[in-house]
């Protein structure tokens, strides 16, 4: 058991990611991290409330990330806070976490992403521009109260604007979780179709007015129900402080 305060995933190879950079051609995706498995650690932030912070994980650009069985604590329920944030890339599980005070953040900064491509930025990172192939199943997470859905559950954002097509997201897959006070909110994810939700416990679950035809399956969507707060057998035992 490792106890961390945050993980941020960078390019593997940092000497070649500068030269690259210097000679304005970008970060390279083959530069990416791949493979990545965090699993069974403790992850607490115990710092008074004025501490900047910038999300217990965040995974940036992965191609291939496995986070699962880990006890987070200690973000914030804001755009800053957050336990887990995922962001521009494919291959990615969350599962059978418990989260405390904050949840699942899940962005696409596509218009960015694809601009730095166009112009070959040398100041920006080369994400790419989509989020594909993600699964978030059988996680728990514990709010005191959530006034608003911001990293209170799992929150999907894209930065829509003038680059909008089908293939930005695919395969979103959000399962079984339980969301104590918790939210499920899609902000601007035009590809609607590329999300299910099926069999979730949650507080709230909001819609933005620009997202299409999505599934939504046996979902329990109660404002006042008293939900198990524990994980099912087959996660296994989760690390606690």
């Amino acid at each position: 058991m490792v106890e961390i305060l945050c993980f941020l995933f960078y390019p593997r190879t940092i000497p070649e990611l500068k030269r690259k950079i210097k000679n304005k051609r970008g970060w390279p995706l083959e530069h990416r991290s791949q493979g990545i498995v965090l699993k069974n650690n403790l992850i607490q932030r115990n710092l008074p409330p004025k501490v900047s912070e910038d999300h217990g994980i965040y995974a940036w650009g992965t191609d291939g990330l496995e986070i699962y069985n880990n006890y987070i604590s200690g973000w914030s329920q804001t755009t800053a806070g957050g336990s887990i944030k995922i962001r521009n890339g494919k291959t990615i599980k969350v599962r059978c976490n418990e989260m405390y005070g904050s949840g699942v953040i899940a962005y696409n900064y596509v218009k960015g992403a694809l601009n730095k491509i166009a112009t070959n930025s040398p100041d920006g990172f080369g994400e790419p521009p989509y989020l594909r192939d993600v699964l978030v199943e059988n996680n728990l997470v514990v709010l005191e109260d959530a006034k608003d859905c911001t990293s209170s559950g799992v929150n999907f954002w894209r930065d829509a604007g003038e680059h909008d097509r089908a293939d930005f997201e695919s395969q979103i897959v959000i399962n079984r979780n339980t969301f104590i006070n918790g939210c499920i909110e899609m902000n601007n994810p035009i590809q609607g179709s590329a999300f299910s939700l099926t069999n979730n416990k949650l507080k709230r679950l909001i819609i933005g007015s620009y997202v299409g035809k999505y599934s939504n399956t046996n979902n329990q969507v109660c404002e006042y129900c008293v939900f198990e707060r524990t994980l099912p057998q087959e996660c296994g035992s989760v690390p606690h402080p």
